[in-house]
Formats: structure tokens, C-alpha cells, sequence
């Protein structure tokens, strides 16, 4: 639709909005970046983030200042991976610490994306950053994987990250702002 943007974007930090560098320019200072994120206030959802890659970015995002919503299958993983950003996010000064969510979702079944993104807009309003990082995979040889195994891994790392982006490409297109 005419006036709408949504850029997708096949790493998180591959860049930011145009508007968002257009303001940066009218107060970056180098010295003060740390201060200054670009991701403050901000707010990502981060598929497969209890452990791992997934985690990783969540730790990397949330120091700069964004609020983290974080995804994963096992309970227990996701808990402490939450514990661990809302550690380093107190630890963080108070203008720079961030928010987190930790919502148990298998990214294979679309009510838990829809109750993902629901639960994700309430608490924080909006989302920025759709990381699709869930994935799963199974050992052995190919001729020893039975159809069940193979369609589970597909159910996670294809059919995860298409109702992942088509339940927030909504909302990116509403705040006519975000990245994928």
C-alpha cells in the first residue's frame, strides 16, 4: 500500500530505517554511542532465544537498550535465559536497562505466533524486530529419518519463520517501520 514500509531485512544489523538515520544525524556524537543507542526504546521478538544464537542476540540488543521479548519450546530454558537478560539488564545503568518477556511458543503452531505477538504488543506496544531464529534438527543419516522427524523440522525452521513474519508484518505495517 502507497505510504507504507516495511524493510525486510535478512540480518538484524544490517542497518536501521531511514528516518531513524536521519535522526541520528541531528545528535550523533561518538563518544556519547553507548549512550545514545539507535535501539533504545525499541523492541524486538526473538524466535528460539533461550539459548544460543537466539540468545546471544537478545543479550546483544537488550545492552543497547531494547525491550526483549524472547520465545523458546522448554520452559525451564526460557525462564533462565529471561533471568539472565533481567540480571544484565539491572545491571545495566537505568536509562539503558531493558524489558524482557519470555513467552513459551512453539513457532510451528500459528495460535502460539498469534498469542506470541499478542502477548508481545500488550506489554510493549510495538515490534521493531522480528528475529527468526527458531530452528531444530535431527541427527543421522537421511535414509534413517523417518517422515515425522523430517516434518517436524520443517514445521520449525519453515513454517516458524513464514507465521512468525506473517503475524507481525501487521504490525510493522501499522508503525509503517520494521525489520525482519
Amino acid at each position: 500500500t502507497e505510504g507504507e514500509c516495511v524493510t525486510i531485512m535478512p540480518h538484524p544489523f544490517h542497518g536501521l530505517n531511514r528516518a531513524i538515520e536521519e535522526e541520528r544525524k541531528t545528535w550523533y556524537n561518538p563518544f556519547m554511542a553507548s549512550e545514545m543507542s539507535l535501539l533504545k526504546g525499541r523492541v524486538a521478538l526473538i524466535t528460539g532465544g533461550s539459548s544460543g544464537i537466539g540468545l546471544a542476540i537478545a543479550r546483544a540488543v537488550s545492552a543497547e537498550g531494547m525491550a526483549v521479548a524472547i520465545a523458546a519450546r522448554e520452559p525451564k530454558r526460557l525462564k533462565q535465559a529471561a533471568a539472565e537478560l533481567a540480571a544484565l539488564s539491572s545491571a545495566a545503568s537505568k536509562d539503558r536497562g531493558a524489558a524482557v518477556l519470555a513467552a513459551p511458543a512453539d513457532v510451528a503452531k500459528a495460535r502460539d505466533v498469534e498469542l506470541l505477538v499478542q502477548q508481545t504488543i500488550e506489554r510493549f506496544g510495538r515490534i521493531d524486530l522480528l528475529v527468526n531464529n527458531a530452528g531444530t534438527y535431527r541427527e543421522g543419516d537421511i535414509d534413517e529419518l523417518d517422515e515425522a522427524e523430517w516434518d517436524e523440522v520443517q514445521a520449525v525452521n519453515l513454517k516458524g519463520a513464514f507465521l512468525c513474519t506473517k503475524a507481525v508484518l501487521p504490525v510493522m505495517k501499522r508503525q509503517h517501520a520494521g525489520y525482519i
